[in-house]
């Protein structure tokens, strides 16, 4: 070991320097001092004292800085055996560290070679299995009371955190590695160890329906918050005095806010909020706006029929009409009549719909009338048009039994009579008679 090392040797070298700019002494002190130092430098042996560097130059150099020899024995001092034992020692546990962390990668080689060689350098894994299987299975039992029997939207929101925490914790699992029993570390910890692979499974499956429930439990909930905004909205509308068209929108709006929360799904918890809420809602719908709604419907109702009977009153201006015309017709009557029995017994609007629909059955049997008469006119014309033919087919022009034809005609004119006036065979069948009649003279 030199006496003098480097780092020393350049801080009293950088000192002696100084000394010399400062023109306090001459230039062959100067080179004495560094020979000095140089000699002590080349010497082997314990390493100089900070009396010995002040013995070497200062009778050289008065002016030489105290402090500067004492900074240079520190620095020419030996390293301590402490801070190298310190140092190896720190080396040893960072290498010691990289290897058990390298031992417990989830590698399955790396793994498996060390299980068998060394399987206590794998307790972390262990520690780390055994805490991530134990917080998985509590989560899950915690996520599935939240979700499952959830009393409030803060318990699926508390619940949808449980779900996320515990497929984190079975996300750290190694699903190749459980089927391994840690005997040793069990033995130490006193864990039991009975997260098998079909464990693992099942745990991943609840999660993934937990997670597709808590999916349709939102979808829900955001109708169930949207439904509930609309509805107040709606409720505040008529409580302020709407009217006119707001006041009938504002009535829609409730009725279709009570129709959303009657398609909630009666196996979310929106679903079966919205069922508590439906009754006092329906009550509140029939207390603030029931009878005027019912009254709007009401009116709404003897309009249509009014407009349906003025069409089969128009209609029936043509004359004559066929029977599919009249049918028509006779459609129409029956519909507007069955718009108005829809108002019931304990409306208002009652006591009109009767009397219209007294006047529109009276119209509709008037319809039916010229139904029939129409078909029986129709029958009656051909039974009298094939009787004429049958007569002209029959009657011989050489020999005619004038008794025979004068019979025949008469049995025609008889059914003549029976088509009636208005009707589509009317003009025909008058035609026909008045042959009929000229034959008989």
């Amino acid at each position: 070991m030199k006496r003098l090392n480097d780092r020393a040797f350049h801080i009293l070298q950088t000192e002696v320097r100084r000394c010399l700019d400062s023109d306090a002494i001459g230039q062959v002190q100067i080179e004495l001092a560094l020979r000095r130092l140089e000699k002590l430098r080349s010497q082997l042996g314990t390493p100089a004292t900070e009396a010995e560097l002040k013995e070497a130059i200062f009778d050289l150099l008065p002016n030489f800085n105290p402090k500067v020899f004492h900074q240079a024995a520190k620095a020419n001092r030996p390293p301590s055996n402490f801070w190298f034992g310190l140092k190896l020692g720190t080396f040893a546990i960072a290498l010691s560290t990289g290897g058990i962390w390298l031992a417990n990668r989830p590698i399955p080689w790396i793994r498996y070679s060390v299980m068998e060689v060394a399987p206590f350098l794998l307790t972390p894994s262990y520690m780390a299995m055994d805490h991530d299987y134990r917080q998985a299975i509590a989560l899950v039992e915690q996520s599935d009371q939240l979700v499952n029997n959830s009393t409030a939207f803060e318990d699926l929101n508390l619940g949808t955190q449980k779900v996320k925490a515990a497929q984190k914790h079975l996300d750290q699992l190694p699903a190749w590695f459980l089927g391994h029993y840690p005997g040793d570390y069990c033995r130490w910890a006193r864990c039991s160890w009975r997260f098998t692979i079909d464990e693992f499974k099942s745990a991943r499956q609840e999660i993934a329906r937990m997670e597709a429930k808590l999916f349709q439990e939102k979808n829900a909930q955001t109708r169930f918050e949207q439904t509930e905004q609309a509805l107040g909205e709606a409720i505040r509308v008529i409580r302020d005095g709407a009217t006119g068209q707001t006041r009938t929108s504002a009535i829609a709006d409730w009725r279709s806010a009570i129709d959303a929360l009657n398609q909630l799904p009666s196996s979310t918890l929106a679903g079966r909020l919205a069922q508590n809420k439906l009754a006092a809602t329906e009550r509140d719908f029939r207390e603030m706006v029931g009878f005027q709604a019912d009254s709007d419907r009401n009116s709404r109702l003897i309009e249509v029929a009014e407009i349906i009977a003025s069409a089969a009153k128009q209609n029936t201006k043509k004359e004559p009409m066929s029977v599919i015309q009249l049918e028509q017709v006779q459609d129409s009557w029956e519909n507007a009549i069955a718009k108005l029995k829809q108002i019931q017994l304990n409306d208002p609007d009652y006591v009109q719909a009767q009397n219209r629909i007294v006047e529109y059955e009276q119209s509709l049997n008037t319809i039916e009338e010229r139904i029939q008469h129409e078909k029986d006119s129709i029958q009656a014309y051909d039974i009298a048009e094939r009787m004429t033919a049958n007569l002209i087919s029959t009657a011989d022009p050489k020999n005619v039994d004038r008794t025979y034809v004068l019979g025949e005609l008469r049995r025609i004119i008889v059914q003549l009579d029976k088509v009636k006036p208005n009707t589509t065979v009317y003009g025909k069948a008058e035609t026909m008679r008045v042959s009929a009649e000229k034959r008989m003279k």
